[in-house]
């Protein structure tokens, strides 16, 4: 069952201080909301593009960049929200976990020249679903908060 397969990135603009930017993305897997185990997500992206300058580890303190996905599931009424860091792929990994499904922009492949993987190790989810699971998003609770995943280093579980 797919139930989310986009996801709107925001990432740091670099632009202006404190700015955020968002836009859609077609991760990898492609219904990360329905991994069994969440450990990392992909997604293609141009070596050109405002998002890549954004994801780059060279700015400002060259440290790997902090990003927040969002997929939210329409039929659902329900989304999941993952922070996470984002690293650039090797080669190696880049043409191992190429997904055809991005040939449409990436002609040659993980040979196209301005290709690109971006993987996100997250370490914060956050969930509702109030039709298809029945999960509040913290209604019932003083402070409001989600149903909330966490944790400090990507070998542990969830």
């Amino acid at each position: 069952m797919d139930i989310a397969k986009y996801a709107s990135l925001a990432t740091l603009a670099r632009n202006q201080k404190g700015t955020i930017n968002s836009r859609i993305i077609f991760p990898k897997p492609t219904n990360a909301t329905a991994a069994p185990k969440l450990e990392k997500i992909y997604f293609a992206t141009n070596v050109h593009s405002r998002k890549y300058q954004e994801l780059s580890p060279t700015y400002p303190d060259k440290k790997p960049a902090t990003i927040n996905l969002c997929y939210y599931d329409t039929q659902g009424v329900g989304y999941v929200s993952i922070r996470g860091v984002a690293y650039e792929c090797d080669k190696s990994e880049s043409t191992k976990e190429y997904w055809d499904g991005w040939d449409a922009v990436y002609p040659d492949g993980s040979s196209t020249d301005f290709y690109t993987l971006i993987r996100i190790v997250p370490d914060h989810i956050e969930f509702a679903s109030y039709n298809r699971f029945h999960v509040d998003t913290g209604r019932n609770r003083s402070d409001w908060a989600p149903f909330t995943l966490t944790r400090d280093r990507p070998d542990q579980d969830w």
